[in-house]
């Protein structure tokens, strides 16, 4: 072995003996052996712990087994363990017959590792002073004759810059700073992260810009409902700009280290999927009522004015509409109320508009569970059963054991807040006194 050899493997090390392939020889061994256990059961003890149907089973699949393994041909020395065979001491009695059965299996999990230090130099004849670097790492080798102590030896070997030092403590602290200083620049700092979301906030602001573009194009979707929709990808985009323009001011890395890594916490948050639910959401919810592995499933955004044609088609039973009823109503809510001059409803000459009322309760059932409905209803129904006449847009089901936490409940609450929204550019206060009891109902244009 050449000093070139020795030198190339000191570099590969990272400056540390310790390390090196030369000084340092290190082997694992893992492994997983699986045992099974089987015994012999009398058929009679088998029809006690399995049942007589299942044991019936078990013998039959044993003698087919062995009708298998008798046709096989033998071998001297190799005798196979037999699946069913008589018992010695009553070998006429079925109930006797021993069957051989799984017990139970044992996973053996082994990891052994060692490990061994030791130095070679082959054919070369090394002095002391060549000696020092490995006795100072901890061979204590004794020096060749004339050298000195090697505790207060130099290193033959240079220590490269930016690797750890074996030194003084003001050696250690001075490489730790330069450490954090290339940290800072190079990859993995914060200024490379930096970087890194700063391109990450670029490719979600072009994908906000191409939601926008969709959502323009979007026929069947409403104009109020279409604007708060960009509205909201705008902040968005407002908030992500903002954002990084803090994240790239000269004085960010100055900050504390808490600070910096609540910066990109935040950032992260923001930087999750933005999308717009036109007509589906992802909702995360539970597998079943007996399975709390959570799931993401598509559900349809109903907007009102297909639940209106549903209702109009389907729930309000022909006949069940009073032309001159819903006459009477417009009358008495022009006569006595303000708004309802400028409703569209009040217009005669448009025909019959069938006023619709808007309802929203919650009601708790016990400490962990508690429902919250909107309902859509005909304010001139005959229907007294309220399966009949209370027709849900939403409900929103919360359990604090078994809710998914706030994320379900914004995927249910985004719908929501667009089907309010869309009826409250349609829709009338009227208030409602009976039975002593105060309700809000709306009349909805429609219909």
């Amino acid at each position: 072995m050449k000093l070139e050899d020795i030198f190339v493997d000191y570099l590969k090390s990272g400056g540390s003996w310790m390390e090196s392939t030369l000084v340092v020889s290190t082997s694992t061994l893992k492994s997983k052996e699986l045992k099974t256990n089987e015994v012999f059961m009398r058929y009679c003890d088998l029809k006690k712990r399995d049942g007589a149907v299942t044991a019936k089973l078990i013998r039959d699949e044993k003698r087919l087994l062995q009708d298998e393994l008798d046709k096989k041909p033998k071998i001297a020395g190799e005798e196979p363990l037999p699946y069913i065979f008589a018992h010695p001491d009553l070998p006429g009695s079925e109930d006797w017959e021993l069957i051989r059965v799984f017990d139970s299996a044992t996973v053996v999990a082994s990891d052994k590792r060692t490990q061994e230090a030791q130095l070679s130099t082959g054919p070369l004849e090394l002095d002391g002073q060549q000696t020092r670097m490995p006795a100072a790492l901890g061979y204590n080798a004794a020096a060749a004759s004339g050298s000195a102590d090697p505790a207060a030896a130099v290193s033959v070997l240079p220590q490269p810059s930016g690797l750890r030092t074996l030194g003084s403590k003001e050696s250690l602290e001075r490489e730790a700073e330069q450490l954090k200083k290339m940290r800072k620049q190079g990859k993995g700092g914060v200024a490379g992260q930096v970087r890194t979301k700063a391109k990450q906030v670029g490719d979600k602001i072009a994908e906000a810009d191409d939601l926008m573009t969709k959502v323009t194009d979007c026929e069947h979707v409403s104009p109020p409902l279409r604007t708060g929709y960009k509205d909201e990808l705008a902040m968005h985009k407002a908030a992500l700009t903002e954002h990084m323009e803090m994240m790239q001011a000269e004085d960010f890395e100055k900050g504390s280290e808490e600070a910096v890594q609540k910066a990109f916490d935040d950032l992260t948050e923001k930087l999750k999927a933005y999308s717009v639910p036109i007509s589906w959401v992802r909702v995360p919810m539970r597998a079943s009522i007996t399975d709390d592995t959570v799931v993401m499933r598509k559900l349809p955004v109903i907007l009102p004015h297909e639940l209106l044609c549903y209702l109009n088609v389907e729930k309000i039973a022909e006949g069940e509409i009073d032309i001159d009823a819903v006459n009477t109503y417009w009358q008495h809510c022009k006569r006595y109320t303000e708004w309802a001059g400028q409703h569209p409803g009040a217009d005669e000459s448009l025909g019959p508009c069938v006023p619709l009322w808007l309802y929203g309760d919650d009601i708790k059932h016990s400490v962990r569970e508690k429902l919250c409905a909107m309902y859509l209803g005909h304010v001139l129904s005959k229907a007294t059963f309220s399966m009949r006449s209370h027709f849900p847009i939403f409900i929103i089901r919360e359990a604090a054991a078994l809710s998914c936490g706030f994320n379900t409940i914004q995927a249910y609450l985004r719908p929501a807040r667009v089907v309010t929204s869309w009826l409250a550019d349609f829709t009338v206060e009227l208030l409602h006194e009976g039975s002593g009891n105060a309700g809000s109902h709306f009349g909805v244009y429609g219909l």
